[in-house]
């Protein structure tokens, strides 16, 4: 059982930066305590020093001096200064996991590049702190917080950690709103002289949380909400009564991989040859054909449909299976990268002279993760309402 940190890592000096990471000190308007607790798994998990190569350390420096500089940002706001705020917060990381691999089955680390573009709240919210006082600046800064802690599960998701329980309930709006107006209630009653005393529906004024509650009900768009719903529900049907449908009809697995082609781009800094490219291509499609099923893309149909693969120049280190191999004892990384963009969409750079099984371990070790994340259009809706 690990009791502390220095348990986990070789106790080595590090920067005062990244150390404020997993400090608490905090006063009664600032949320970066709260946010410090929630994200120390993914703060011990992608800490510097438990890499072994420059790259992986630098990468991860800078990940979490981001986060540690936007929760300073937080801070400020939520002290009545006005900063600046950024519209996105793209973390990129590296991440180390054990797997089987090779003929002989074999432990190995796994050192894989992921990014996640976080979605900051709007500048509005930022405003609405700065210009409140009172309770109403208190309902913003929790408004605030209970935002960031939203993206911020998305990024413990892309690192395979498991997302606090709390946070959980904060993303179920009515269960998150019926605990608030709980507790006001109960403290308006005390207020008043009456502990614990119950008033009437229609003797009781509305706090100001119910009549925020109420303004945020009003403000959402119902049809908009039925139309999302419904076509949920079509989606869903769909699925069952045609679960292996696609695999069976060998247009329809066409047609699937066909899009996912077509979707292919080249990197902005590659300088790659219009014949190497359709190599690729016809490379890329073969792959996807014969392995259709392990790559479960009947299954993660949604999730092919809006991912977008992205080719990058050939590597510069050695590629055989032997070289690869050695990479990963040095804690080096394989040259593919992920992204789970602000649209929630996906994107994965691919180095030009990838190998078939290697391209299909790439696939097999890191899309599953990302799926549950993908299809988040519903809760969009909610997002961002300003009562």
């Amino acid at each position: 059982m690990i009791r502390s940190f220095h348990a986990l890592v070789p106790r080595v000096q590090v920067s005062e930066q990244v150390l404020k990471c997993f400090s608490t000190s905090s006063t009664s308007n600032r949320i970066s305590p709260s946010l410090k607790k929630m994200m120390k798994p993914f703060f011990l998990k992608c800490h510097p020093d438990v890499h072994t190569t420059d790259t992986s350390k630098q990468v991860n420096m800078e990940a979490l001096q981001n986060i540690n500089g936007f929760m300073d940002t937080l801070d400020a706001t939520c002290e009545g200064k006005v900063v600046d705020w950024p519209t996105m917060l793209p973390i990129e990381f590296l991440l180390k996991t054990d797997e089987i691999t090779g003929r002989k089955k074999k432990k190995e680390e796994i050192i894989t590049r992921r990014k996640v573009e976080l979605v900051v709240p709007p500048v509005s919210l930022r405003n609405l702190i700065v210009s409140s006082k009172g309770n109403d600046r208190k309902q913003s800064i929790q408004r605030l917080q209970n935002e960031v802690k939203r993206e911020m599960a998305k990024l413990l998701q892309v690192a395979g950690l498991a997302v606090p329980r709390d946070v959980d309930d904060i993303m179920n709006e009515d269960e998150y709103w019926d605990g608030v107006l709980e507790n006001e209630i109960l403290e308006e009653d005390r207020s008043a002289g009456g502990v614990g005393r119950r008033f009437t529906t229609d003797e009781r004024p509305k706090s100001k949380r119910e009549k925020a509650r109420d303004r945020f009900v009003r403000s959402l768009d119902r049809e908009k909400f039925d139309k999302m719903y419904n076509a949920a529900v079509k989606d869903m049907e769909a699925d069952s009564a045609t679960s292996g449908f696609i695999k069976n009809h060998a247009i329809l697995r066409q047609d699937l991989v066909n899009s996912v082609i077509a979707k292919v781009r080249i990197d902005k800094e590659a300088e790659i040859e219009m014949l190497d490219e359709l190599i690729t291509l016809r490379r890329l499609s073969l792959i996807m054909e014969d392995n259709f099923d392990k790559l479960q893309m009947e299954e993660f149909g949604r999730m092919w449909e809006d991912l977008t693969i992205i080719l990058a120049n050939p590597r510069d280190f050695g590629t055989s299976e032997t070289a690869m191999r050695k990479r990963r004892k040095r804690g080096q990384e394989s040259g593919f990268r992920f992204t789970y963009c602000a649209d929630n969409k996906v994107t994965i750079h691919v180095p030009l002279d990838f190998r078939d099984e290697e391209l299909l371990a790439e696939l097999d070790r890191n899309l599953s993760d990302w799926f549950n994340m993908v299809d988040e259009s519903v809760e969009q809706l909610f997002r961002y309402n300003n009562p």
